[in-house]
């Protein structure tokens, strides 16, 4: 049986609507369905009478399960309706009889399905209790063989780095594990092979979950269920392909082994009350209105309460198929941001394996049901065995536009009401070419509104209930398709909830579309193109030196459909300036400035009330010119939410806290770790479990042996020097001192700095390391670094002021019997030293110059484009690829 269970049928709804009459206003009128209660101001419900705090309304929603199933939308699973007509009861009888004689002829094989695992994954984990009743916890604390140093837990450690760092498939592993152990004494306790192994990683994880459903309406089963629950479906699900299934790990699990782990726990309790922030400013999610209001509240003040940023998308996994997974993730904003995003934190709440998009009612049933639960709160253990009560909640869902759609319930971009933080409607624009698109052209009186509320969607909610109960089909209202489940959380806010995603709506939406407006050749007649600077704009880009920051150098225009999103935001960010200043008009240059200003604002580590201020008036006059500049077929939803892009930060927090490229980095490593077509979803469990497994294995054996913390350290980073040499409290030097004979300008220099200098020869080196600002800096004599150039500095001069060089190398210099450090640098002057853009042009100094390394502050990037040279900064240190 396949995992996403349907094979080449039309799906129920389909089935349905060619087998029934669509006319229903000949049966009785259905019942009368009641509103939604209002909630106040935290979203909590103030009207239910059901103890978990869900409206009234999720009784009465399958009262239009039929009709649901005649528009092709699903209501969440579970639902019983409280009057059934009798002639509606008849209706379905004949429906269901008409299905049955179709389904065995409609559930063929497909051959999009071979590549999932004939039988539902169970995994190989053991179960904990029974794993700690066999004492392996005992045997990873003892020695590898007798008389070793080694713990068994330490090299068991380091297999499973090893596993993860150079992504071994379990056959690889496998005699890996059998060759070690032929070269060990006989009485070793080395695992013999990967089920051994995993007997040992058993201890430490959680066996996941695995959650049936019915492959026709899509409500939730028991394995061995012969029938369908659901009444109004009651299909046999005895036949080939009738049950499917989506794997869940539990959250209350996960965040159990978290808090058993002491550097998490002392995180979580402490990083939001003891970070610095300046007043009046937004540096992280903590300041955004969001966390602010639940703050006050009392709830996130509790430093055993959580708050979650979710996610979920879907991942092709093979591109001669079709299926795909759709992982959801949770990330813990109470953690300090790079350890937020680490891979060991992050909850893994799920996996939909299918060659259709999940229904988000049957898949995200659980987690609603987990989060209800953990509004209330949960009892926990800490490391120190102490007991807690954890309460937590969903702040935030980050996803892309179709994706959004999906988990609440709302029509796509592309229609009337698109947009979820408005309530503009759009308009169907005729192209050229006779298709059609939906534009939102500028509302001058109102730009961004009238804005949606968590009432108005309420209240959409009732009316298409109430529409769909007196028949109606296809029936949406304002964009809102129906209920949908994070409607129900005592905490979320329905709206600003969703947070704007600026990976495909910024940098692969409106950065992309102006690049192919500009240089495409399918516009190159249109008045906007600027076809005829494509080669010259490529040859620039080919040019350009990134810093070993930005992984990808920048490519020729004509791989532009090949770019990947670091790269339009690398272009945005830096290399737009410099490289369109002599080639777009002025005024679309200045237009383009306009959204580089704002988005460098709002990504920026702390931003200002002035700085939201600038950054709304240059979006805002962005999207009013759009249409005029280009055209109304272009003011697609990406240029339009554009106008809400300011209010989502100020309710959530910077671009680079709740972004998609987090999460899509994610999505790429478990798709790294998928070694052929079988057993997808095992193998995407096993990679979970091995990750959350590794921190817990690190706190309990790397104290051990301080060779195998060495060895961990360097496999768990990318950082491959060996000899780091401790300079100063921030200043480290890489690689091997070199003695150097002096030219006549590095000698006089160095001797401007140290007048008593008599030799010519110093020992120098090429490369070194900032620590405060997680940095480096090369010399540009440093002749690896060919597509390069890491030399760019700014330093402080003796006034406390700033200014700019380029390093040439780096010496070390002796007089009067001290040692001094120092960097001979190329200075750069400012060409508009009033400046505030963080990219300035300047112009490179004839001479040299010698500073000490304690006045370097960071590094920056250097961009040269033909005979001009700019400095840009780097908006934050987190938007890194």
């Amino acid at each position: 049986m396949s995992a996403n269970g349907s094979r080449k049928r039309k799906g129920p709804y389909l089935k349905w609507k060619d087998r029934t009459p669509l006319d229903v206003t000949s049966e009785e009128q259905w019942q009368t369905v009641p509103t939604l209660a209002a909630t106040d101001s935290t979203g909590c419900d103030n009207n239910s009478s059901h103890a978990d705090g869900i409206p009234e309304v999720v009784s009465v929603c399958s009262d239009t399960e039929y009709q649901d199933a005649l528009s092709g939308d699903e209501p969440p699973e579970g639902y019983q309706p409280s009057v059934v007509d009798t002639d509606l009861d008849e209706l379905l009888e004949e429906i269901q009889k008409v299905v049955r004689e179709e389904r065995s002829e409609d559930l063929v094989d497909d051959e999009q399905t071979e590549v999932l695992a004939e039988k539902i994954a169970e995994t190989t984990t053991y179960n904990t209790a029974e794993a700690l009743k066999e004492g392996d916890a005992d045997k990873l604390s003892s020695e590898l063989f007798p008389g070793s140093k080694k713990a068994l837990g330490a090299v068991i450690l380091l297999l499973c780095i090893f596993m993860i760092r150079f992504r071994i498939s379990d056959e690889a592993m496998n005699y890996l594990l059998s060759i070690i152990g032929m070269l060990l004494p006989d009485n070793h306790r080395f695992p013999a092979s990967l089920y051994h192994l995993r007997k040992y990683l058993s201890v430490y994880t959680y066996l996941p979950q695995v959650k049936y459903y019915c492959s026709f309406c899509y409500a939730h089963v028991d394995k061995d269920a012969k029938h369908c629950p659901n009444h109004f479906c009651s299909s046999d699900l005895t036949l080939p392909g009738s049950v499917s299934y989506f794997i869940l790990h539990n959250l209350t699990n996960q965040l159990q082994a978290l808090f058993k782990r002491k550097s998490f726990t002392e995180s979580v309790r402490n990083h939001r009350f003891s970070r610095s922030v300046k007043q009046n400013t937004i540096s992280d999610v903590y300041d955004g209105q969001l966390y602010q209001t639940l703050w006050q509240h009392g709830f996130l003040s509790d430093p055993n309460s959580l708050s979650f940023a979710m996610n979920t998308d879907g991942v092709a996994i093979f591109k001669s198929s079709k299926v795909s997974i759709w992982p959801a993730y949770l990330l813990i904003n109470e953690l300090p941001i790079k350890d937020r995003r680490a891979r060991e934190n992050t909850l893994f709440y799920g996996m939909w394996i299918s060659t259709k998009k999940p229904v988000m009612w049957s898949f995200l049933k659980p987690m609603f049901e987990e989060f209800k639960q953990l509004e209330k709160g949960i009892a926990m253990e800490d490391h120190t065995g102490a007991h807690f009560t954890c309460k937590a909640t969903l702040l935030t869902c980050t996803c892309d536009l179709p994706a959004k759609s999906l988990v609440s319930n709302s029509i796509q971009f592309n229609g009337n009401y698109g947009c979820w933080h408005c309530l503009q409607q759009g308009e169907n624009f005729r192209t050229d070419s006779g298709g059609n698109c939906h534009v939102f052209p500028p509302q001058l009186d109102n730009l961004d509104g009238p804005p949606r509320t968590k009432q108005s969607v309420l209240s959409s909610v009732n009316k298409v209930l109430g529409d769909i109960a007196s028949g109606k089909v296809n029936t949406t209202d304002k964009g809102v398709k129906g209920p949908f489940w994070f409607l129900y959380l005592s905490y979320f806010n329905v709206i600003d909830g969703f947070v704007i995603d600026y990976l495909h709506g910024v940098c692969s939406g409106v950065m992309k579309l102006l690049l192919s407006l500009w240089f495409s050749n399918d516009n190159k007649r249109q008045h906007f193109s600027f076809f005829q600077h494509r080669q010259r704009v490529s040859n620039y880009l080919k040019s350009i030196k990134p810093t070993l920051s930005i992984s990808r150098v920048p490519r020729s225009l004509d791989d532009l459909a090949f770019w990947k999103a670091s790269e339009y935001r690398s272009f945005l960010y830096y290399w737009g300036i410099p490289v369109l200043r002599d080639v777009l008009p002025p005024l679309y240059f200045l237009h383009f400035g306009l959204l580089v200003r704002a988005i460098n604002l709002l990504s920026s580590e702390s931003i200002s009330e002035d700085d939201f201020i600038a950054a709304e008036a240059c979006l805002s006059q962005f999207v009013v010119d759009f249409p005029t500049l280009y055209s109304l077929r272009y003011c697609t939803m990406n240029v339009h939410q554009l106008l809400h892009l300011v209010r989502c930060i100020r309710q959530t927090g910077p671009l680079f806290i709740n972004n998609c490229f987090i999460f899509e980095d994610l999505n790429g490593f478990l798709v790294q770790h998928i070694h052929g077509t079988q057993g997808i979803d095992t193998q995407v469990v096993r990679t979970i479990n091995l990750i959350q497994t590794i921190p817990i294995l690190k706190e309990k054996f790397l104290h051990l042996c301080d060779d195998v913390a060495q060895c961990v350290s360097s496999m768990s980073s990318n950082n491959t020097h060996s000899s780091w040499q401790h300079l100063s409290d921030n200043t480290y030097r890489i690689g091997p001192l070199y003695s150097r004979s002096l030219t006549v300008e590095e000698f006089r220099a160095i001797r401007e700095m140290f007048p008593s200098l008599f030799f010519s020869d110093v020992k120098c080196f090429l490369k070194m390391y900032l620590r405060d600002v997680e940095s480096y800096v090369y010399g540009s004599l440093y002749r690896k670094l060919l597509r390069r150039d890491q030399s760019a500095i700014r330093y402080e001069t003796s006034g406390s002021h700033c200014r700019y060089g380029s390093v040439l190398f780096f010496a070390i210099v002796e007089e009067n019997e001290q040692q001094s450090c120092i960097a001979v640098i190329h200075p750069f002057n400012l060409c508009d030293s009033s400046s505030k853009s963080h990219i300035n042009e300047v112009i490179k100094g004839d001479t040299l110059e010698a500073i000490s390394l304690e006045r370097v502050v960071d590094s920056i990037i250097h961009v040269e484009v033909g005979n001009k040279h700019y400095l840009c900064h780097a908006p934050n240190r987190y938007d890194s690829d």
